[in-house]
This record gives structure tokens, C-alpha cells and sequence, in this order.
């Protein structure tokens, strides 16, 4: 019998839906409810070394026509972009149960216990490499938005790649692109805190961080909280793909917990401190300061009161 992480098909289907379940058993569920086609595909190499992969297609197109699992990985963008290299289609999604190195932004890990949101989306637009980091912009959005759809989150952005409830930390965003001349792919990595307690966290990390769970006070369904934000990912993508980052900046102004609040942020050439008055057309953050305005294109924002 074909199984997923050792478990049999027919285990998972009778897992506990009120239950934090593991994400392989709702893609195996949803593969029977949705008449899609499970398949498993190879996984050879190193790119996910001992673990069984599966596809479930449809035929939808878009965002989310392939989407592989894996239960535990290093990182969902580092399977990703092996998988770009090698000329994988845009739209794919990798999602895992567990990551071991979880990347987050400069470089620093990101906590990823089980019973989390991990996942990874393939775009290809053909944009300029310099419009590659405002795609960052209109998935902040997108999620902000899936969260309130789904879960009746009252969801906000930080600047310049975290979304917030209730003034902590819920989801990380974090987009790493291959340009040559032209833009050759994106990777668009999505975490999010869901079904899992905050002591399953670092405890530096547990005074900053919120999880669903915490909010709610119960589980909830991973699959399709990963669903409401693809579909909104896909419309966002389309609009972006149509008419820039410009359709989504009045958007993120309006879920923006940065703007008209004084900040410190660290840039790899120093600090600039200050009160964020707007964003540009970039995606860059405008910083009032006593020395003048100041435009960051990225750095590490700490909101000062």
C-alpha cells in the first residue's frame, strides 16, 4: 500500500479532523474529495533525500496546479529553487510539515515546528530584476486578506515583510529571486504560525510570535487556510503581472502597522530612525528623521512605540 510518512492511506483518512493533523493527510483527503489525481513523483538525489513526494493535480490552472509535500526538509525555498534551476514551471508549490532550516529575512532562521504553515510558491514573471522585491508588497497583502476571508483575522502589515495580529508576529514573507539579465524566477516563502502552541518555539522568539492556535483556541484546517491564500495569491499575481505593484500599494497602506509610527530600522549600511511616512512605488519605506527624509529599500524594522 502507497504510503505518506509511513502512514497508510487509509489511517489518514481516519485522523481526527478537530485534531492538529499532519498536512499529509489533508492533501490525501482532499485528493479523494476534490477527484484530483494523487501521483507520486520521484525523489532522487539530494533534494528530498528519504522522503516520499507527492502531486496532487488538478485541472486548475495557475497557482497551485502542482503542489508537492514533504514532511520534513530543510527549507521549502531551498527545494523550490532546485526545482526552478532544473526548469520546473511556474505555479508550483512545495509545502512541508517540518522545517529544519527555516530561512528568514538577512539570513536567519525562522522556527518551524510541526503542525505549522510552511510553504513555497514558483513565480516566473517577466519583469525587471529591480520589481522582483515588490512582489513581497502584494503577498503581504494577499495573506492580510486570506486570513481575514478564512479566519476572520484581523490581520496586519509590517514593514517590510511580516504580517501581525494583534500587534505580534503570525506570518513571515520572504521572496528570493535568480536574475541573469533578465528576471529568471521568484521564490515566494510563506510561514505561517498555525496549529501549534508558542512553547513549541524558541523562547526568545515566544514574546514577539502569536499562532493561530493561540487566537483561536483550537486547530484549524491548514489545507485549506493554504488554498484562501493561494487564491488570493493568484488573483494578486494576475493584477501584478497586468499593472505592477501599483494596484496593491493603497492596499498596504491601508493594513499598514509601520506608517505614522516611529521606527528604528537596521540596513546593512547603519541604522535610520524615525517616523515611517509611506511607502514608494518600489515597495521602499520613506523614514522621517531629524536629519531629513530617508528611503529604505530593505532592512529590519522594529516598530518604537
Amino acid at each position: 500500500m502507497d504510503s505518506i510518512s509511513g502512514m497508510s492511506s487509509t489511517m489518514l483518512a481516519m485522523v481526527d479532523p478537530m485534531a492538529p493533523q499532519p498536512m499529509s493527510a489533508s492533501l490525501t483527503m482532499a485528493a479523494k474529495s476534490e477527484k484530483g489525481v494523487l501521483k507520486r513523483c520521484s525523489a532522487g538525489g539530494n533534494l528530498l533525500i528519504r522522503r516520499a513526494t507527492w502531486a496532487l493535480v488538478d485541472d486548475r490552472r495557475g497557482l497551485g496546479s502542482r503542489l508537492l509535500m514533504v514532511e520534513v526538509l530543510e527549507s521549502t525555498n531551498s527545494v523550490l529553487k532546485e526545482m526552478a534551476e532544473a526548469g520546473e514551471p511556474e505555479g508550483t508549490v512545495v509545502v512541508a510539515e517540518e522545517q529544519r532550516a527555516g530561512r528568514g529575512r538577512l539570513g536567519r532562521g525562522w522556527a518551524s515546528p510541526r503542525g505549522g504553515l510552511w510553504f513555497s510558491v514558483l513565480l516566473r514573471p517577466e519583469v525587471p530584476p529591480a520589481e522582483a522585491p515588490s512582489l513581497t508588497l502584494m503577498a503581504g497583502v494577499a495573506v492580510a486578506q486570506a486570513l481575514k476571508a478564512q479566519l476572520g483575522l484581523d490581520a496586519r502589515l509590517k514593514w517590510p515583510n511580516d504580517v501581525l495580529v494583534r500587534g505580534k508576529k503570525l506570518c513571515g514573507l520572504l521572496a528570493e529571486s535568480r536574475s541573469d539579465g533578465r528576471l529568471e524566477y521568484v521564490i515566494l516563502g510563506i510561514g505561517i504560525n498555525a496549529n501549534f502552541l508558542l512553547s513549541a518555539l524558541p523562547e526568545e522568539l515566544r514574546r514577539t510570535a502569536i499562532t493561530v492556535r493561540e487566537i483561536l483556541q483550537r486547530p484549524v484546517d491548514r489545507l485549506a487556510l493554504m488554498r484562501a491564500i493561494i487564491k488570493e495569491l493568484d488573483a494578486g499575481y494576475k493584477a501584478f503581472r497586468d499593472g505592477g505593484i501599483a494596484p496593491f500599494l493603497e492596499r498596504w497602506r491601508e493594513l499598514s502597522e509601520t506608517l505614522d509610527r516611529a521606527v528604528r530600522v537596521e540596513t546593512a549600511t547603519g541604522i535610520v530612525q524615525g517616523v515611517a511616512e509611506d511607502i514608494d512605488a518600489t515597495g521602499a519605506l520613506r523614514v522621517r528623521t531629524p536629519n531629513g527624509p530617508v528611503t529604505v529599500g530593505s532592512g529590519d524594522c522594529v516598530h518604537l512605540d
